[in-house]
C-alpha cells in the first residue's frame, strides 16, 4: 500500500526540502497538490538523467515527458488518483534497478497536499533473486538427470518449500538412484560419478547458496527418496 505524510503547517514543504536535503542515498521529489515540484535532488536528476536544477517550479507532467524511465507514471492526475503500489513499481535503467515509492501529503492528516515520490537502487534485491533461480535450477536439473539415467518407470521430482525455526528450507526431491558418494565429496569441484559428466554443477550451487545467498546447501537423504535443501536465513 502507498505510504503517507502529514503536513501539520504551512512551513511542511519548505521542512520537507530542509529533511530531504540530508537524505543522499535516495532519489526524492516533492510535488505539491497542484502538481508543482518544490523539491528534487541531485540523486533524482542524475538516475531519470534529468538536466540539474531545471525542474524546481515546474509541472509535474513536464518532468515526467522528459525523464528516462518514467513513463509509467503516466501524468499527476493518474498518481494523484490512482496510486502505485511501490511494492510492485520497479523501474529499469541500463543493469540497474529502482524501486518507486509514492507518499501522499495529507495536511491535517486528511486533505490531500501533493505527494513525495522516493526512489532506490534495488540491483542487489534483483541479483540476489537471479542467482537463487539459477541454483534452484541447477538442483533440479541434477534430479532430473538422475531420474532419466535410473530408468524408473514412474520418474517424480517434488519441491518443498517449509520454514523450521528461524530458516526457510528450499527442498528438491526424487525417486531416482540415489547418490552414490560420499555426502560432502560430491560437492567438491570437478568430482563425478558420471562418464560425461563435469563436476561442477553442485560445487557451482553450493558456492551460490553460500556466497551469493548467505545460506546452505546440503544433501539431506542419499536415496529413497534423495533430497537436497536450500537453508536459508531470515529474509
Amino acid at each position: 500500500m502507498t505510504s503517507r505524510a502529514t503536513k501539520s503547517n504551512a512551513n511542511g514543504p519548505s521542512e520537507v526540502a530542509r529533511a530531504f536535503a540530508k537524505t543522499l542515498n535516495l532519489g526524492l521529489l516533492y510535488a505539491d497538490k497542484k502538481g508543482v515540484i518544490k523539491f528534487i535532488n541531485k540523486k533524482f536528476e542524475r538516475i531519470f538523467a534529468l538536466a540539474p536544477k531545471i525542474f524546481y517550479g515546474a509541472k509535474f507532467d513536464d518532468m515526467i515527458a522528459a525523464a528516462q524511465g518514467l513513463g509509467e507514471l503516466k501524468s499527476f492526475e493518474n498518481l494523484k488518483n490512482s496510486p502505485l503500489n511501490s511494492s510492485d513499481f520497479i523501474v529499469k535503467k541500463g543493469e540497474k534497478s529502482f524501486r518507486l515509492n509514492v507518499s501522499n501529503v495529507l495536511e491535517g492528516g486528511v486533505k490531500f497536499d501533493g505527494f513525495i515520490l522516493a526512489v532506490i537502487d534495488v540491483t542487489h534485491e534483483k541479483e540476489l533473486e537471479k542467482k537463487e533461480l539459477e541454483q534452484r535450477r541447477s538442483v533440479l536439473v541434477h534430479a532430473k538427470t538422475a531420474l532419466v539415467e535410473s530408468g524408473c518407470e514412474t520418474p517424480q521430482i517434488l519441491i518443498e518449500l517449509k520454514r523450521a525455526g528461524g530458516l526457510f528450507c528450499v527442498s528438491v526431491s526424487d525417486n531416482g538412484g540415489g547418490v552414490k558418494a560420499d555426502s560432502d565429496k560430491i560437492f567438491e569441484l570437478f568430482f563425478t560419478t558420471k562418464n560425461t559428466g563435469t563436476g561442477t554443477g553442485l560445487s557451482v550451487a553450493r558456492e551460490l547458496a553460500v556466497k551469493k545467498l548467505g545460506g546452505s546447501l546440503e544433501l539431506e537423504n542419499a536415496a529413497n527418496p534423495t533430497k537436497f535443501t536450500l537453508f536459508l536465513g531470515e529474509i
